[in-house]
């Protein structure tokens, strides 16, 4: 995500999926990621971020479609946080 702005870098944006168990939610902080939230690195490139239930296929569904007509009309980088277990 770093290199995606830069000049000669650009792909015309990504898709990016995050699959959130909440994993790091049950280790200590020093055993837990660098950040909070998983979807903390796409706000250093202010890539929008999309929340959704993973238990609700058509919802996942419709915000997937969303985010690749996202990238496709702007080329930037897009970010799903598909929330489940």
């Amino acid at each position: 995500m770093n290199l995606s702005q830069l000049p000669g870098y650009r792909t015309g944006g990504t898709v990016h999926i995050i699959i959130n168990t909440q994993i790091g939610f049950t280790t200590t902080a020093a055993e837990a990621r660098s950040s909070r939230y998983p979807t903390d690195v796409a706000k250093m490139v202010r890539a929008p971020i999309f929340h959704v239930n993973g238990d609700q296929p058509e919802d996942a569904v419709r915000v997937i479609r969303h985010a690749f007509a996202y990238r496709e009309q702007f080329k930037r980088d897009v970010v799903v946080d598909l929330f489940c277990y």
